[in-house]
C-alpha cells in the first residue's frame, strides 16, 4: 500500500483529544472549554473528537469527577480521566475516579501518571519504590 493511501485509511482509527486540567469538576474553566468545543463539532462535525480530563487531584479531588465527565461527555463521542495522581492518596480516592468513569458510557478510559513512587515525588502512585502495589491498586481491580 503506497504510503498516502496508508495515510489517509489510518485517519479512520485517529481520535483528536483535546486535554486541560482542573476542569475535572462543573467550574467555569469546564465550560470555558466545553461552550467552544460544541461549536467546533457543530459547525465541522467531528473535528474534536474527545475531551481528556489531566487529573491531577488532592484528597477527595474525584467527588465531581463523574458530573464532569458527563458534562464533557454531551459534547463529545469519547471522555477520558488522564494523568491521574492524587497527593496524599486514600484508597477510595483511586476508586472514586475509575467508579466515576466506569459510570459514564462515553468514559474511554484512566490514565495514571506514574507508574511508582520511584518515578514522582510527594505523590502516591498505585506501586511504592519498591514496585510493590499498594492497598489501592487492589481495591481498582476489585471496584472492575
Amino acid at each position: 500500500m503506497p504510503a498516502a493511501e496508508f495515510s489517509l485509511c489510518s485517519l479512520l482509527f485517529q481520535k483528536l483529544y483535546i486535554n486541560d486540567y482542573n476542569i475535572e469538576a462543573d467550574n467555569a474553566k469546564l465550560r470555558g472549554l466545553v461552550g467552544p468545543v460544541s461549536r467546533i463539532n457543530k459547525f465541522n462535525p467531528g473535528t474534536i473528537d474527545a475531551i481528556g480530563m489531566q487529573s491531577h487531584l488532592a484528597v477527595g479531588g474525584s467527588a465531581d469527577l463523574e458530573k464532569a465527565l458527563l458534562i464533557a461527555s454531551d459534547t463529545v463521542k469519547e471522555v477520558a480521566v488522564t494523568e491521574v495522581d492524587i497527593v496524599n492518596a486514600i484508597v477510595t480516592d483511586y476508586v472514586g475516579v475509575v467508579k466515576a468513569c466506569v459510570a459514564v458510557t462515553k468514559c474511554a478510559g484512566v490514565t495514571i501518571w506514574g507508574i511508582s513512587d520511584r518515578d514522582r515525588r510527594a505523590t502516591l502512585l498505585l506501586w511504592d519504590s519498591a514496585y510493590k502495589p499498594r492497598p489501592a491498586y487492589h481495591a481498582i481491580i476489585n471496584a472492575l
